[in-house]
């Protein structure tokens, strides 16, 4: 009777330990210290401390996805705790106490809580816990890892934040943090929900890889099926309705092409896929930022297009020999794409990565790219190959055109001097072959000479009205314009149609035989384009 008693106290002691490490347990904890005394948050609108057996769990009901009483914070999008996303929770909001510069607390949001600030290493466990999808039960914190990081013992991998996008051109995306001990590395998806209401036009995005220990961020666009996604980072990729938006092995901005852009239709979701691996002897903390930088709507003429083209059945023994694997992407199907960009990708035991142009018959054409030469130019100068910093090669307007027919052909040779052959995965310690394009189905209207002009810097204040219009329509000037000249061009750069501009105002009748549609003006000056812009004409 004796040895059941011990034997049922030692079950006991180990529930009671066990569950004393579900993270959900220490973030209970802080609230019961910092934040239910006095009447604050004890009972009453926000109740952080609950009663009875159900006390956690009711606690973890009144704040998990719940919306705020807070009118501003509500206005914005922001949760108690946003699903995965603590710079949108207003728990983390409230707390962060200048922690994270991303955070700025609005006035309308109220003050900082508590009044005396919780630890940094609280701050963060709360922070992490977010960022796990909040769980109640489970240990999902590393609380010796964050312990050290906040002891002094850690690196970043990130030194500064980037400076985000201004004021109505767009927005900054931060994902992480998250920490890794010395000689470790580890792979996240993170579902990232835009929450915009309307179509934006993406043209430009910058991510920021800080120092040497990011291996490589991938920004996904789901097209389907994110609901069946759980929010918060996550091992499993498991995205299988997604397109690749841009995809970055350092730092730097992608600027598409004038007249394109990325499309997002309202409530886009993307899939964020980070990789860091810990070449430091201390902690290290991963974090990533990507701006997102946006055009009006309706300004792109067409659409940027992307695809990841990969060998999966690569297999590479270790015996120090030079393998080749040759890939073929084409469609049997008419029509062109007109590549932009183009990148590759391999691990470490990539030793070179070239791309041609596949003739109608399966032979290689010309070479379009050669990853051991800069730029990827295959004419260019030879550097060898970096497999951590492939080169991108770009192409200006008309760009690489590619009968979908003959497509392409990739090729990737690989010399494995480890102690284990390897095949593809996602580890830095297996391997990959992977092209990466950026293309367009059509490129009607870019040759436009009206695209290029990046801005009015003649101090000319420019309207048109109405916009769209049945081919009667005003252009207003702030000042006359010594020589004035107003062109309407067509989609194929063609002028179709002048008017020499004379005074502040002006009213326009396009010829009658000009069929509904969309076109560019162009205004200008002393021959000099001063503004551009689209009207559309309706029949």
């Amino acid at each position: 009777m004796k040895i059941n008693v011990n034997i049922a106290s030692l079950i006991m002691f180990f529930s009671i330990h066990m569950q004393a490490q579900n993270t959900y347990d220490l973030v209970y904890d802080i609230f019961q210290t910092n934040c239910t005394y006095s009447t604050c948050h004890n009972g009453g609108m926000l109740d952080l401390k609950g009663s009875g057996a159900s006390a956690k769990s009711d606690v973890w009901s009144n704040l998990y996805n719940m919306n705020p009483t807070n009118s501003f914070a509500a206005s914005k999008g922001y949760k108690l705790i946003y699903p995965g996303d603590p710079y949108k929770s207003m728990l983390f909001r409230k707390i962060n106490h200048g922690m994270d510069e991303v955070i700025s607390l609005d006035a309308n949001e109220g003050a900082h809580m508590p009044p005396q600030a919780l630890k940094d290493r609280e701050k963060e466990l709360i922070r992490q816990w977010i960022l796990f999808n909040s769980p109640k039960t489970g240990i999902v914190v590393d609380t010796g890892l964050i312990g050290q990081y906040y002891d002094g013992m850690g690196t970043d991998g990130i030194d500064e934040r980037p400076d985000p996008p201004a004021e109505g051109e767009g927005f900054q995306i931060k994902v992480g943090p998250f920490f890794l001990y010395a000689n470790d590395e580890k792979e996240y998806f993170y579902k990232f929900h835009i929450d915009n209401e309307d179509t934006l036009e993406v043209n430009e995005l910058f991510s920021d890889l800080g120092q040497i220990y990011s291996h490589h961020l991938i920004v996904f666009r789901f097209l389907a099926g994110e609901e069946t996604i759980s929010e918060g980072l996550r091992y499993d990729n498991a995205h299988y309705n997604v397109d690749m938006v841009t995809a970055h092995q350092q730092t730097e901005n992608v600027a598409l092409p004038f007249g394109t852009s990325f499309q997002w239709l309202p409530e886009t979701v993307l899939d964020l896929n980070t990789h860091y691996v810990n070449y430091s002897s201390t902690i290290l903390k991963c974090e990533n930022y990507i701006n997102i930088y946006t055009q009006p709507k309706h300004t792109a003429l067409h659409h940027m297009q992307t695809g990841l083209y990969i060998d999966p059945s690569i297999y590479i023994p270790n015996d120090g020999i030079d393998h080749t694997f040759t890939q073929e992407e084409y469609e049997n199907t008419p029509g062109d794409m007109y590549v932009w960009s183009m990148i590759s990708h391999t691990h470490k035991w990539g030793k070179d990565y070239d791309i041609w142009h596949r003739n109608s018959d399966g032979s290689n054409g010309d070479k379009v790219y050669d990853a051991s030469n800069m730029g990827g130019d295959p004419n260019g100068v030879s550097i060898g190959y970096d497999y951590q910093h492939p080169p991108t090669k770009r192409w200006d307007y008309p760009f690489l055109r590619v009968p979908l027919s003959e497509g392409l052909i990739h090729e990737a040779v690989f010399n494995n001097t480890g102690t284990v052959p390897v095949s593809w995965g996602p580890s830095s310690d297996d391997e990959m072959m992977i092209m990466g394009l950026m293309f367009l189905n059509d490129t009607t209207g870019l040759g436009n000479t009206a695209l290029g002009i990046k801005e009015n810097k003649s101090g000319a204040s420019v309207s048109l009205y109405p916009n769209p219009n049945k081919g009667l329509f005003h252009l207003k000037v702030n000042k006359r314009l010594k020589d004035g000249l107003f062109r309407l061009i067509d989609l194929t750069g063609r002028s179709l149609w002048e008017v020499r501009i004379n005074s502040t105002i002006t009213e326009m009748q396009t010829p009658s035989v000009l069929e509904g549609g969309i076109y560019f003006y162009l205004l200008e000056e002393n021959g000099r384009p001063i503004d551009k812009g689209k009207v559309l004409i309706q029949e």
